[in-house]
């Protein structure tokens, strides 16, 4: 994918998948990660797919991967995104419970630093995710037709964003099939408030010459797809 030219469409923040499971790998990760800094997407992070069963090891697996694969993430502003989806290869979803137990080691391990949140969706789990974490969401009402992603947007209602499992989403997927640069059938996400707002919340903060620019910018992210193991 060409990063770079989704930079320049708006895209500010970028996640990919690291791993699944205790086993599996994602085989483009570090690359994926390394060409996202060298398009100076301003806000990078990693996601893992959990299982159900076993947290504490997921979450150091997960972990130990991305210290080894991208140690630069200590340096930018990082999000460590959990995907608590039920694939058809599981037997079912990992509970909240487990969820919980997975980003409290992991928090542990990165010793707090960067951005924690939970991709956790309503259509998963309703209103039964009260973890303490922030929500990122899936809901592609009104986003219409596959098309460049910001047009895809304007027609997402404000209902997309109401509140389950006690808090309304931070982050919210509003399309799985948008044209982002120069990428078809992408999954693109809004973050609920300013660039700046974002960076804050992975105890970064944004370059002085950039900051005012950061405090007005609206956070569109792209994240890759989940593709099961």
């Amino acid at each position: 994918m060409d990063l770079a030219a989704a930079k320049k469409d708006g895209i500010s923040f970028f996640t990919h998948k690291c791993s699944e499971g205790h086993t599996f790998v994602a085989a483009e990760y570090k690359k994926g990660l390394e060409r996202a800094r060298a398009a100076r997407i301003p806000v990078l992070g990693a996601y893992h797919v959990l299982w159900p069963a076993a947290p504490l090891k997921e979450a150091r697996f997960f972990f130990n991967l991305v210290n080894t694969k991208t140690p630069w993430w200590k340096n930018v502003p990082w999000i460590w995104q959990l995907d608590a989806e039920k694939f058809k290869s599981m037997p079912r979803p990992p509970s909240p419970a487990e969820c919980k137990t997975f980003l409290d080691e992991l928090k542990r391990l990165a010793g707090g630093r960067g951005y924690f949140i939970a991709y956790a969706p309503r259509w998963v789990y309703g209103d039964t995710f009260k973890i303490g974490c922030d929500l990122w969401a899936s809901n592609y009402n009104g986003s219409g037709a596959p098309r460049n992603f910001k047009e895809q947007y304007k027609g997402v209602p404000q209902t997309s964003w109401r509140p389950y499992s006690g808090r309304k989403p931070r982050i919210l997927q509003f399309a799985s099939d948008a044209t982002i640069g120069t990428q078809r059938v992408c999954d693109a996400n809004r973050f609920d408030g300013s660039l700046n707002e974002l960076i804050a919340l992975t105890r970064k903060s944004a370059p002085r010459a950039a900051a005012e620019a950061a405090r007005q910018a609206v956070p569109m992210g792209l994240r890759t797809r989940p593709v099961p193991s």
